[in-house]
């Protein structure tokens, strides 16, 4: 991690990767990006979406999260940097990692994106708007931590699903990461008191209570982005 990085952007690919130190830096981090307003701390940097195939959502928002900070973004195909399949070059990832402050890889394997990482001299990030990424979760912690009021310590969650799913292995590595309470539970029945963010993945699809407009949603997710952003690129 070089000196001006808040954050590795290595901890960035999964919530069990993020430290303490790290998580509260980018929840404080999107707090104020969202009193600055109309500050661009990322004007002159230059993103580049690595994609296999069309951009998806998550990619497309990480673009705009990039936009609003003054960052340019171009999104690149995998296909025309390795064409034939074949694995890009020492030569090629050092120059991307010239002409790019930081590059975002969109549906590519795990060991395609290590040598990249590996190579390109700058902040890698996996995906990082996936759904499966930590942003998703930070965004929804930093609307819990608004609407409460309260320090992160201080936060009640609850998960209702499969304790050994992958969502709520995340949200468990979340909690402890942040020293939050979570409980788990089967059913609603079993909450006795109230909670600042209940997660119910019964059906597989998570349904966060209380809820949040899309908008309000979509706001949370972005400045989570930009707050990941800035604390690698910036």
């Amino acid at each position: 991690m070089s000196a001006r990085q808040e954050v590795d952007p290595r901890h960035l690919w999964s919530v069990e990767a993020l430290s303490g130190r790290e998580l509260r830096c980018l929840l404080e981090r999107a707090r104020r990006l969202r009193q600055d307003g109309a500050l661009a701390p990322l004007r002159g940097r230059n993103l580049a979406l690595l994609c296999e195939g069309e951009p998806d959502e998550a990619a497309r928002s990480l673009a705009r999260a990039a936009s609003g900070l003054g960052a340019q973004v171009a999104t690149l195909r995998a296909e025309d940097t390795c064409p034939g399949g074949v694995p890009a070059s020492q030569a090629t990832l050092r120059l991307l990692g010239r002409l790019y402050d930081a590059i975002d890889c969109c549906g590519m394997s795990e060991a395609e994106i290590e040598t990249i990482a590996r190579e390109a001299g700058v902040p890698v990030f996996n995906g990082l708007g996936a759904r499966d990424r930590p942003a998703r979760s930070l965004a929804a912690l930093l609307g819990a931590l608004e609407r409460s009021g309260k320090p992160l310590e201080a936060l009640q969650l609850a998960y209702l699903g499969d304790p050994g799913s992958d969502c709520a292995r995340r949200w468990a590595r979340l909690a402890a990461t942040g020293g939050i309470t979570l409980r788990q539970a089967d059913a609603p029945e079993a909450l006795h008191d109230d909670v600042d963010l209940l997660i119910d993945a019964r059906n597989g699809q998570p349904v966060l209570t209380p809820a949040a407009t899309p908008d309000q949603r979509e706001a949370d997710r972005r400045v989570t982005l930009q707050a990941m952003l800035v604390t690698t690129m910036a």
